[in-house]
């Protein structure tokens, strides 16, 4: 007789567990299974680096081996016949590969934070579901939109890697380029005079106020990459200028930019990855870092071949060209608030399931300090009554009949309050981290 009941028992329990997994299956059923695009529209124009003139810097950055790979985007329309583009290099010349581009990649993807702020919410409805009367499921919430920043290929121009000396004997080129309309050279410099007169006698378009920026980088393991348009080109295609070196860390060269009247240049800085850039006090107001994910895989011939969807890092620097008072340095380490947001949007339906866990025991352990103030009931009920509040209020109610010999109603009243309150103050916690 008692061995029949306890069977009819065990049972219905396990009839119980079934129904209260379909419900909580049903609450999550609206999370998305994996990330879909959805956040943040990115604009890009044709418009990209244009010597003195105040429009959008475009530069794309992809770290990998020990080898970073720079690419900073051309507009020859916007440039003059003799302007000429500097760029410093944390590296020795004879490692420095040049090339210039006749297309720039173009990143597309959702923002990583602005999806999580959203994910967030559906798991906050669902959690506040399970108990039935604060709210009623909302079963479909989702947008789409997506992000776009710049994808490609370039073409074999002539190259010579033979070091040659220069106009004077304190230049040393080491490579020139001749491709797509456009003149790269890669060489060092032993003093910044003789960078001016080089760069002068090549017809170039210099301001002598400009050079005393680069007197920093001489001697110091820097080369220069140096481009302009070639006088002799029929036709103008380039749209960048690619550099690949080695590198301890990701570099971004800042301070050059220092050299440009009024309000300066915007810098758009796109870096394969999520990693965290170094804002040193100058910038750091002025400078936003928004991380993006990519569903379409990465391709663009020597730039990144991974063929998978990938994170990246949008780096926008407004300051004043006076506030460049220097270099941007990377680090490839991912913020805590991104690797958490991901975990969100990958798994919005795990990372609810163990939130609804976790606030289930929190819910129930002060609910029996509340109802029984904390007596030794309280304390031999706890882990049985926490197991079966995961189920939902109902399996709150549930396991206080099997557990609990008085103050059910109070129990149960008190678990719901709590349950819910917990609910909203921690959610509201976490999207702090994505507003």
């Amino acid at each position: 007789m008692r061995n029949n009941f306890l069977k009819n028992r065990n049972k219905r329990f396990v009839g119980f567990l079934l129904i209260n997994l379909i419900l909580i299956s049903f609450l999550f059923w609206s999370f998305p299974a994996s990330a879909c695009g959805c956040g943040l529209m990115i604009s890009q124009s044709d418009d990209g680096w244009s010597y003195g003139d105040d429009s959008a810097e475009q530069s794309f950055i992809n770290f990998e081996n020990g080898t970073e790979k720079l690419i900073i985007t051309l507009n020859l329309k916007k440039r003059s016949k003799d302007a000429v583009l500097v760029i410093p290099i944390p590296a020795n010349p004879k490692l420095i590969k040049a090339d210039v581009l006749s297309d720039v990649p173009k990143f597309s993807g959702y923002n990583v934070s602005k999806k999580a702020h959203e994910n967030l919410s559906s798991i906050r409805d669902a959690l506040l579901s399970t108990q039935i009367y604060p709210i009623v499921p909302i079963l479909l919430k989702s947008s789409i939109s997506t992000s776009y920043v710049g994808g490609a290929n370039s073409r074999d121009g002539a190259l010579l890697n033979a070091p040659t000396k220069g106009i004077n004997q304190d230049i040393v080129v080491y490579q020139h380029l001749e491709k797509e309309g456009m003149v790269a050279e890669v060489l060092s410099a032993a003093t910044s005079d003789a960078l001016y007169d080089y760069l002068k006698q090549k017809g170039l378009k210099v301001e002598k106020d400009s050079i005393p920026i680069f007197r920093d980088y001489i001697n110091k393991e820097f080369s220069f990459v140096v481009s302009w348009i070639s006088p002799s080109a029929s036709a103008d295609s380039a749209k960048g200028l690619q550099m690949n070196f080695p590198a301890k860390k990701i570099f971004y060269p800042l301070k050059p930019g220092s050299a440009y009247p009024g309000d300066g240049m915007e810098k758009i800085i796109n870096v394969v990855g999520f990693v965290s850039p170094k804002l040193y006090s100058d910038i750091k107001n002025a400078t936003k870092v928004d991380y993006f994910y990519s569903e379409i895989p990465s391709s663009f011939k020597d730039f990144s071949s991974s063929g998978k969807k990938f994170g990246f890092t949008k780096i926008v620097v407004k300051a004043a060209p006076k506030k460049l008072t220097q270099d941007l340095y990377i680090s490839k380490n991912t913020p805590f608030k991104i690797t958490n947001a991901q975990l969100i949007n990958f798994h919005p339906f795990i990372y609810g399931l163990i939130l609804l866990i976790v606030f289930s025991f929190i819910s129930t352990y002060l609910a029996l300090r509340f109802s029984f103030m904390g007596t030794a009931q309280a304390s031999a009920s706890m882990a049985k009554l926490g197991i079966f509040s995961c189920f939902t209020l109902i399996g709150a109610i549930i396991g206080s009949f099997v557990f609990l010999k008085e103050k059910r109603f109070k129990f149960i009243i008190s678990f719901s309050l709590v349950f819910v309150t917990v609910t909203l103050i921690i959610s509201f916690l976490i999207s702090l981290l994505y507003k």
